[in-house]
């Protein structure tokens, strides 16, 4: 437990708008360990993704159930998490359904858009949905190239642990997104 109050730690002093958002229940989570962290652990979604919370609540919950021992910094998502087509398309609609809710606050809806593309980023390495492997390759491209421009976009610079993206020029869409690495 001690390990992810300072993971946990890290994330909220690297991401500001985070523990902007989650102030007092971060506070309550880092300095009274033994509070309910599952009230604390929704009121940061509530205060983050605003409308749509609950359906990423409910994505989350998904994940925690499927991922493997343990969520390592370096270690690419397919190895810590597996989802078949079938709960990866469940996931899908759950990010749609946080979408919609959230649709009316844009400050919610671009976090729940920009949070949404590590999902996108799992789904081009393990091959579900449209990325999957009975898509034509040049809709796997088109797919490909979409994640690509809204990862630069949002702002995303590094694909893992200081691993920088290829220029645009440079990575093959129909490669899964671990492969774009400089």
């Amino acid at each position: 437990m001690y390990e992810s109050f300072l993971e946990f730690g890290y994330v909220v002093k690297r991401f500001g708008e985070v523990q902007k958002a989650a102030q007092n229940p971060c506070e309550d989570f880092l300095f009274f360990p033994f509070c309910d962290t599952e009230a604390i652990k929704e009121a940061l979604l509530q205060a983050y993704y605003g409308a749509g919370y609950q359906n990423i609540a409910v994505y989350i919950a998904v994940v925690e159930e499927h991922a493997e021992e343990r969520f390592d910094v370096i270690c690419d998502p397919e190895k810590m998490i597996v989802l078949d087509d079938r709960q990866a398309s469940k996931c899908d609609a759950w990010w749609d359904g946080a979408e919609k809710a959230a649709k009316d606050d844009g400050r919610a809806f671009a976090r729940i858009r920009r949070s949404r593309i590590q999902l996108r980023y799992y789904e081009s390495m393990r091959s579900p949905g449209e990325f999957g492997r009975l898509n034509s390759p040049i809709d796997k491209w088109e797919e490909g190239e979409k994640l690509y421009d809204d990862m630069t976009r949002m702002g995303v610079t590094c694909i893992s642990q200081c691993r920088t993206m290829k220029a645009k020029d440079k990575p093959l869409f129909i490669l899964p997104a671990n492969k774009w690495k400089a």
